[in-house]
């Protein structure tokens, strides 16, 4: 399942103020690399 970053929240049916951030879905291109050693 897929949601774009910033989407409404739907995954469950009730009412929520929320979005969707950093889903990831295999189907989907996505930024993939090395990171600098303070990230992890």
């Amino acid at each position: 399942m897929y949601f774009d970053d910033l989407a409404k929240y739907t995954y469950f049916e009730r009412d929520v103020n929320a979005i969707n951030i950093g889903w990831l879905d295999s189907s989907k291109e996505f930024a993939k690399g090395d990171v600098p050693e303070e990230f992890l």
